[in-house]
C-alpha cells in the first residue's frame, strides 16, 4: 500500500473502518482502447467515464457471482498511456488500470499467493454502454451496410462502443482468456442469482455453415456437426451428421421471453478438442438476448423473406459466425430466465 490516500479511498467505499495492516492492495488492468476479437473497441471518452464507474465494483471468479466469489473491490481507477504502444489500428495505446483491495484473511491467503506470484491476473471486465459506431461511416453498427471484420479502402470496419452506461463487475479468469466486453441492458440481474434461473444450456461443436432450416427460409447461418469416417478405400472424411440453424433453432428457445444468456466460444482452423485447447482464444459474451426468426410474404411484389436477428449484450451472433464461416467452433450457451 502507498501509504494513506490509499487507505482513506479504501475507508470512503468500506461499510467499516480498515486499518492499513488489514488489507492487502493490487492494480490490475482492466480494459483498453484496443480492437478486440469482436471487432470492437472503447472509444477513449467512454474508457474515461468507465473508470470511475469501476470504483466501488466487486472482483469475482469466472463470473460466478456468489458473494463467496467476491473478494476485491475496486477503491481507485484512472485511464493510463501505454507508452509507446499503439493500438492494432495504430492509435496510441491506453487502459484502465485499477486498484484493488481484499481483506488479509485466512481464506484469503491462497488468492493473494497467486496474485504475487502472477499466476491470477488475467481479467475480464463487465459493463454497458449507450450505443455501438460503425468506425467507417459513424452510423449504428447494425444499421449500415458495412460488416465488422471487413476492410473498406484499407480500413477495417468495427464497433466503436460509444456512451458508458454503467460497469457491473470485473472478474479474475482461473484460466487466461482475452479481454471481454459485455454490452446490454439490464445485466445486473445476470449478476444477481437470486432473480435469476438456468433455462437451457445448449453446447454446440463442428464448422460453421449454412444449415437447412426445413422451411421457407431455406438454410441460414448455424453450426454443422461433424464426424470422421472411414471409406471403403481407405481415406478418412468428414461427414454431417447434424445442423444447427442459429437463429431459428435460438428463437424457438428464446422467443419474446426475457432471456438473458452467458455464450463462450472457440473457432480454429482445425477441430476443437475441449480437453486440448488455447484459452487465450476463448470469446465470452453476456447479456440480454433478442430474438427474432419469422417469415413476411408481399402480396403487391410476390417476394418472401425472413427476419432472422439473435443478439447476446448488443453483440451481433449470426454476424459473429459468419466472419468465420468454414472454420471451427466450440460454444457453449446458458439462457436465463428471471425468477418471478
Amino acid at each position: 500500500m502507498s501509504g494513506l490516500n490509499d487507505i482513506a479511498l479504501i475507508n470512503a467505499i468500506s461499510r467499516k473502518t480498515i486499518k492499513e495492516d488489514e488489507v492487502y492492495t493490487f492494480a490490475l488492468r482492466l480494459c483498453d482502447n484496443d480492437i478486440d476479437r469482436d471487432f470492437e473497441r472503447f472509444d477513449d471518452s467512454t474508457l474515461e467515464v468507465l473508470s470511475h464507474m469501476f470504483v466501488g465494483k466487486s472482483g469475482i471468479f469466472n463470473h460466478k457471482c456468489s458473494t463467496e466469489e467476491q473478494t476485491a473491490r475496486i477503491y481507485r481507477a484512472e485511464v493510463i498511456d501505454d507508452a509507446g504502444i499503439f493500438t492494432s489500428d495504430g492509435r496510441p495505446r491506453r487502459f484502465i488500470k485499477g486498484w484493488a483491495y481484499m481483506m488479509r484473511t485466512p481464506e484469503n491467503a491462497d488468492i493473494i499467493a497467486e496474485i504475487d506470484e502472477g499466476i491470477k491476473r488475467e481479467i475480464s471486465v463487465g459493463c454497458s454502454v449507450e450505443r455501438v459506431l460503425c468506425s467507417i461511416c459513424g452510423e449504428p453498427i447494425d444499421e449500415c451496410q458495412h460488416k465488422k471484420g471487413t476492410v473498406y479502402d484499407g480500413k477495417m470496419c468495427h464497433g466503436l462502443l460509444v456512451g458508458a452506461k454503467e460497469a457491473y463487475e470485473w472478474a479474475f479468469v482461473t484460466k487466461p482468456t482475452k479481454k471481454t466486453k459485455f454490452g446490454g441492458d439490464n445485466m445486473t440481474n445476470i449478476n444477481r442469482p437470486e432473480n435469476m434461473k438456468l433455462a437451457d444450456t445448449i453446447i454446440l461443436n463442428g464448422i460453421i455453415g449454412c444449415c437447412d432450416t426445413h422451411d421457407e427460409n431455406s438454410e441460414t447461418i448455424g453450426v454443422k456437426v461433424v464426424q470422421k469416417v472411414r471409406r471403403l478405400n481407405g481415406d478418412v472424411v468428414e461427414t454431417v451428421v447434424d445442423s444447427f440453424p442459429f437463429t431459428k433453432e435460438m428463437c424457438e428457445r428464446c422467443g419474446w421471453l426475457n432471456r438473458y444468456a452467458s455464450i463462450q466460444m472457440l473457432t480454429g482452423s482445425t477441430p476443437i478438442d475441449v480437453d486440448h485447447i488455447d484459452e487465450t482464444k476463448i470469446v465470452s459474451m453476456m447479456g440480454e438476448v433478442e430474438s427474432e426468426y419469422y417469415h413476411s410474404y408481399s402480396d403487391y411484389t410476390g417476394y418472401l423473406w425472413t427476419t432472422e436477428m439473435f443478439k447476446c449484450g448488443g453483440h451481433d451472433i449470426p454476424q459473429i459466425l459468419r466472419s468465420h464461416i468454414g472454420e471451427y467452433i466450440h460454444m457453449e450457451i446458458e439462457l436465463y430466465e428471471k425468477v418471478r
